[in-house]
Order: structure tokens, then C-alpha cells, then sequence
């Protein structure tokens, strides 16, 4: 195995545990949002929708980060295959992209 092999592999490694923090967050998120905000907005001294609001900015800013320093280079390396087709890497790599694009016209 080759150094451009272990760097692929293990930016593929990254983006799944990275993608499962993201994928825990707004689960726990989506669960308890309600006492989740209330206990920051009390901890912090904000509001329970200024709570909200940060933390889906936060969200927002961990993907935007997963997306430049693991994907883009994964996406950029050898990992594995000589066929340049459209896989599944590429539809993850265009809907995170199409999403992060979405979100940037969303925020104020």
C-alpha cells in the first residue's frame, strides 16, 4: 500500500465518522430540541430561538468544514478506482455541495 493509498483511506475513514457526528447531532437534535434549548439558552444567558439558530449555524459550519479538508481532497485522490464514472462517492460529493449552497442562501 502506497502513502496515496493510506492518505485516501483514511480521508474515506474521516468522512464517515465525520458524517455520523453530523447524522448524531441532528438526531439528538430533532429529539430533544425543545429541553436542548431551553438548558443552553439558561446556560449561556441567550434565548431558546437564538439557541436554535446556533446550532444549526454550527451544523451548518462542521458539514462546510467536512466538505473542503475530507471530502474534496477523498474526492480529489486515487481511492480505488480507475473508472471516473458517476459513483456513489460523486452523488454524496454533489448533493453535500447542492445542500451547502442552499444553506449559504438561507442564512441571513
Amino acid at each position: 500500500m502506497n502513502s496515496l493509498d493510506m492518505i485516501s483511506t483514511f480521508l474515506g475513514w474521516c468522512m464517515v465518522l465525520n458524517f455520523a457526528v453530523i447524522l448524531l447531532a441532528v438526531l439528538i437534535w430533532s429529539l430533544f430540541h425543545e429541553g436542548m434549548a431551553n438548558l443552553h439558552a439558561k446556560i449561556i444567558g441567550i434565548t431558546r430561538e437564538e439557541a436554535k439558530v446556533t446550532f444549526f449555524r454550527i451544523v451548518q459550519q462542521y458539514r462546510l468544514a467536512v466538505a473542503f479538508l475530507n471530502v474534496v481532497p477523498y474526492r480529489a485522490g486515487p481511492h480505488g478506482s480507475d473508472n471516473r464514472s458517476l459513483e456513489l462517492g460523486d452523488f454524496f460529493c454533489i448533493l453535500l455541495v447542492s445542500t451547502l449552497a442552499k444553506g449559504a442562501e438561507d442564512e441571513p
